[in-house]
């Protein structure tokens, strides 16, 4: 089996033999993986430069930003990913995380909700939001099933602002059936919010709309009408004195070559 440094040299040598090439993002993790945070973070900068709008490289520059303890650049990086792809596992795993290493479990409640939601069968995450939310129970003393007003406010946060900004970001994207079911998740803990029903309305009413556009069939174009008995005969002559002119072209080519044949040169 290869070891990690014969893939970082084999990289290497792609990359210096076509520095456009994206191998510079595996190369970058694995130099990260192996220690030598700067160089990769020298390499990832280099290669965004060729390639800016590059999701896999921006996703590994996070990664290693929090690596290298510079946090608040990573979640900006990470922030910045999320906007351009809103289903992007891996950096919002790495966000969640960051806010369990820094205890803010509401934010990681929002994340964990998020990547549930896009694979709920990921058990891991499932364990890691039931925590996420003991932990910030426990740290406000409360337990989760209390109807205290701080732990309405806290629920209303999660299911609330953060998902409908999620809402609002899917659809920013073209994900119109990620935003129904956030918003379907949104009502099942609050059946009265106006603002999720409206929207969740609107959304419907466009996607039945679309579905009936689809169903039906094309109209066809109208028959275009029968030409008029004039155009008919104005066609009709038209045609023959083509044919007319046609043949007497040909009579007098004919005439011109035979006369070619008996004198030996031509003549009008």
């Amino acid at each position: 089996m290869v070891d990690q440094q014969q893939r970082i040299v084999r990289f290497r040598e792609r990359l210096e033999a076509d520095p456009a090439s994206g191998v510079f993002v595996p190369l970058a993790d694995l130099m990260a993986a192996a220690g030598d945070i700067e160089g990769a973070l020298a390499v990832l900068k280099e290669g965004l430069a060729r390639n800016p709008r590059s999701i896999p490289a921006r996703v590994v520059l996070g990664r290693t930003l929090l690596l290298a303890g510079q946090r608040d650049e990573a979640r900006e990086v990470l922030r910045e990913v999320l906007l351009a792809d809103p289903q992007n596992l891996v950096a919002r795993h790495l966000l969640a995380e960051d806010c369990r290493e820094r205890g803010d479990w509401s934010g990681a409640i929002i994340h964990l909700e998020q990547l549930t939601q896009i694979n709920p069968g990921e058990v891991r995450w499932v364990q890691a939001l039931a925590e996420a939310r003991a932990r910030r129970a426990d740290a406000a003393g409360e337990t989760e099933d209390e109807g205290t007003p701080q732990a309405a406010a806290a629920r209303d946060e999660d299911a609330g602002f953060a998902t409908m900004t999620m809402v609002e970001i899917y659809l920013a994207q073209g994900y119109r059936q990620q935003a129904i079911d956030a918003l379907r998740r949104i009502l099942e803990t609050e059946p009265e919010r106006e603002d999720a029903l409206r929207k969740l309305d609107e959304l419907l009413r466009d996607q039945e709309k679309e579905q009936e556009q689809a169903a039906s069939p094309e109209p066809e174009p109208p028959a275009a009408p029968p030409p008029a008995p004039e155009q008919v005969a104005r066609a009709r002559e038209s045609r023959e004195d083509r044919a007319l002119k046609r043949a007497a072209d040909k009579a007098r080519f004919a005439a011109w070559i035979d006369k070619i044949r008996r004198n030996g040169e031509p003549g009008s």
